[in-house]
């Protein structure tokens, strides 16, 4: 009886861990910080994001594209550099070894930058393709949902995963050494909770950073076939003249050629 209500209370403990795991990583990270990227993003003031004023340049509707997505990924780039300073300088023990492994393992994969491609996406095909498509020419503005879901899902997914290896690789340590908590606590080596840092790169760094290179390759791929397909539509606009598409000279009609005179 023991033994089972034993078994009963460690299950119980490692859903709780998992369900904080999950509200960690879906809500805590990749929510608050995909929308701080966004509102990063619709901050910035450059002439090449102003996307719908009457103004006399030569910018296509796909060069306006590519805009969005390197305003978006530099804005990410910001995010995700100050964050690997803070894993870092505040998280990763004192150590030149261990501060520039940290920073190695954190800048292999470049998560921030692609979720927030993949974002530009979302707002590229509401501010361009909407624009031109709707019957009232305007933008719906209530479009952020769709935009924030596919890089919140791919950035929830890589902490959840990659936070849920942590608590059960944590909990084999945990069983495999509580019988040498005494003698590990004078180690200097160990972690304060009585882990080896190098068993557990090891033995469990391998699978872990496979799985996360997995998800972002993944994600990439996701990226890469939604951005030709989107790219290929907004060269199919530019060719049949949309009207609110942004031409070289003449043809857009009297209002372009009014424009380019003034």
């Amino acid at each position: 009886n023991d033994n089972d209500n034993d078994n009963d209370n460690n299950n119980f403990e490692l859903f709780l861990q998992i369900f904080s795991a999950f509200l960690n990583a879906f809500i805590v990270a990749a929510l608050v910080e995909e929308i701080s990227k966004y509102l990063c993003y619709w901050m910035m003031e450059h002439p090449d994001l102003q996307l719908h004023d009457n103004n006399d340049n030569n910018d296509t509707i796909v060069s306006k594209s590519a805009a969005i997505t390197i305003a978006m990924t530099t804005t990410a780039l910001g995010f995700s550099c100050s964050e690997n300073l803070m894993y870092v300088f505040v998280y990763t023990p004192p150590g030149i070894q261990s501060e520039i492994a940290t920073l190695v393992a954190r800048s292999i994969v470049p998560l921030h930058p692609l979720v927030a491609a993949i974002q530009s996406i979302g707002v590229c095909y509401r501010e361009l393709e909407m624009r031109t498509t709707s019957k009232n020419g305007n933008a719906n503005t209530m479009y952020m949902g769709r935009i924030l879901f596919p890089a919140w899902f791919i950035h929830g997914l890589f902490d959840f995963v990659l936070f849920v290896l942590a608590i059960m690789y944590g909990d084999d340590d945990n069983n495999n050494n509580n019988n040498n908590n005494n003698n590990d606590e004078g180690n200097g080596d160990k972690n304060a909770d009585g882990k080896d840092d190098g068993d557990l790169d090891e033995e469990n760094g391998i699978p872990a950073f496979s799985i996360a290179i997995g998800i972002f390759v993944v994600a990439l791929i996701y990226y890469i076939v939604q951005a030709n397909a989107q790219r290929k539509r907004l060269m199919q606009q530019e060719a049949g003249g949309s009207r609110n598409a942004i031409v070289n000279g003449g043809g857009g009609g009297g209002g372009a050629t009014t424009n380019l005179s003034n």
